[in-house]
C-alpha cells in the first residue's frame, strides 16, 4: 500500500493504515490481523502511532478486532496509555465549553473546529482523536474582547506584540495564541491559515454557515461539513501531509456524513482557491483509508499533473519525513505547486519571502521606529534557517559517514 522506499520497520506502519483502513469487511479485518502478528518492534509501533497523530484509533481498532493479536502486556500498556489519553481529551474539551460558555455571556459568535469538535462529528466520540489545543473562529473585530474576557482567567498571548506588530498581525495573520499554565493553549482564529490574500474560505461567511453540534450535553457551533472539509484539506497541504492523522480526518469526516454534494464541494474549493488542495486531500484519503470519494472526483485529481506529484511526494516522505527534516526549498516547492493559479503561486512567494512575521519578530526584537528593517531580516532568516544550516547539517552527516568508512 505504501510506496516509500524500502524500510525495515514496513509491516508496523503497514499495520497503523490498516487499524485507520475504513473497510470494515473481513477481508480488511485479516490484512490487520496479517500485519500485527508480523510484527517486531511494539515500541516502534506505538511511537510512530503517537507521532502520527492515532493512537486511540488503533487501539480501538485492535481491540474491536483482533486483541489476541497483541501481546498481553503489549495490550495492557496501550489500556494505560488509552485512559490517559482519553481523561485529557475530556478535561481539554471541559475548558473549551468553560470558554464558550465565557465568550456566549458576551454575546460573542464562536465557532470552534479541530480538535474535540472534529472527534465528536468526525469520529462520532472525543476519545477517538488525539489533539494538543484548541481552535475557535471568531470575528476579527471580536478579538479585543476576547483578550479582555481571557486575561482575568488567566489567559496570556503567547508572543508579545509592539503596536506596530499586532496590526500587521492582525492585517496579515491568522490566529492569536493563548497559554495558560494550568490550562491548554488556545488558538483564536480569524482567518483560515495564513492565506490572507484571496486564498481559502472566508472567515465571516464560515461563521455564517455554522452548523450546530452536541457535545458533552450542551449545544455549541461548529463549521458546515463543506468548509470543514475543505479547511482540514488546506490544513493538511500546509502541514505537508506528512501525518496520517491529516488524512484519517479527510477520511472519516466524509464517511460521518450520509450524502456530499460534490459538485458544490468541487465549486466552493474552485471560488475559495483550493481546488488542488481539496483534490490531493480527497485522493489521499480514498488511496490510504479507502475514503468513500466518487470515481469522478478521484478522475478529476488524476488528470492533473500537480495533484498527482504532491500525491507521489506525500507517499514518499510519510513515515520518513517530519516537517524538520523538509528544506526551505522542499517546503516552498511543495505549497507553490498546489496553488491553483499563476497568481497565487507568485503571491505566496512573495508572503513567503518578504512579509515579515512572529518568528522575525522573534528573532530580532525591533523598537517600531525601525519596523522597516524586517523585511531585510525576513529573508536572512530563511536564507540561514532554511538553507544554510541544512546544508551544514548535510556535509556535517557526510563527514562523520566518511570518518566512519576510514576508521573501518
Amino acid at each position: 500500500m505504501l510506496s516509500t522506499e524500502p524500510n525495515p520497520k514496513q509491516v508496523e506502519y503497514e499495520a497503523i493504515i490498516y487499524c485507520l483502513d475504513l473497510d470494515k469487511k473481513d477481508a480488511a479485518s485479516q490484512k490487520l490481523r496479517k500485519a500485527l502478528v508480523t510484527v517486531t518492534d511494539w515500541g516502534h509501533l506505538l511511537k510512530a502511532a503517537l507521532n502520527h497523530g492515532v493512537f486511540p484509533a488503533l487501539y480501538r481498532r485492535v481491540t474491536d478486532i483482533c486483541p489476541g493479536a497483541v501481546p498481553s502486556d503489549v495490550l495492557a500498556d496501550w489500556l494505560s496509555l488509552y485512559k490517559i489519553h482519553a481523561r485529557r481529551n475530556l478535561r481539554i474539551t471541559t475548558e473549551l465549553i468553560q470558554v464558550l460558555n465565557l465568550l456566549e455571556s458576551q454575546s460573542i459568535v464562536a465557532v470552534p473546529y479541530k480538535g474535540p469538535l472534529l472527534a465528536a462529528v468526525a469520529y462520532g466520540d472525543i476519545a477517538l482523536r488525539q489533539f494538543v489545543d484548541l481552535d475557535i473562529l471568531v470575528s476579527r473585530n471580536d478579538i479585543g474582547n476576547i483578550r479582555n474576557l481571557l486575561f482575568p482567567i488567566g489567559y496570556r498571548l503567547r508572543y508579545s506584540f509592539t503596536k506596530k506588530q499586532e496590526s500587521v498581525h492582525l492585517e496579515r495573520a491568522h490566529e492569536f495564541t493563548f497559554e495558560h499554565q494550568q490550562r491548554t493553549m488556545l488558538d483564536i482564529h480569524f482567518r483560515f491559515a495564513a492565506d490572507y490574500l484571496g486564498i481559502g474560505l472566508d472567515p465571516e461567511e464560515a461563521i455564517a454557515r455554522r452548523v450546530p453540534v452536541q457535545i458533552l450535553g450542551k449545544t455549541v457551533y461548529s463549521l458546515h461539513p463543506e468548509d470543514n472539509l475543505l479547511m482540514l484539506c488546506q490544513h493538511g497541504t500546509f502541514h505537508l501531509w506528512l501525518t496520517l492523522s491529516n488524512v484519517s480526518d479527510v477520511a472519516h469526516l466524509i464517511h460521518s456524513q450520509a450524502s456530499w454534494d460534490w459538485p458544490g464541494v468541487l465549486q466552493r474549493a474552485k471560488d475559495s482557491g483550493l481546488r488542488r488542495q481539496l483534490l490531493l486531500g480527497l485522493s489521499l484519503a480514498q488511496e490510504l483509508l479507502g475514503a468513500m470519494v466518487p470515481p469522478d472526483v478521484i478522475q478529476e485529481a488524476d488528470a492533473d499533473s500537480s495533484v498527482v506529484n504532491l500525491r507521489r511526494r506525500v507517499m514518499s516522505n510519510l513515515f520518513v519525513k517530519s516537517e524538520e527534516d523538509m528544506g526551505f526549498v522542499d517546503i516552498t516547492s511543495f505549497y507553490i505547486q498546489s496553488r491553483d493559479s499563476f497568481r497565487d503561486r507568485l503571491v505566496h512567494v512573495w508572503v513567503r519571502l518578504f512579509i515579515p512575521s512572529v518568528e522575525d519578530w522573534q528573532w530580532v526584537p525591533l523598537p517600531d521606529s525601525c519596523y522597516w528593517l524586517y523585511y531585510l531580516i525576513r529573508p536572512l532568516r530563511l536564507g540561514l534557517q532554511g538553507l544554510v544550516l541544512p546544508l551544514l547539517r548535510r556535509f556535517q552527516g557526510l563527514f562523520r559517514v566518511k570518518a566512519v568508512h576510514n576508521h573501518h
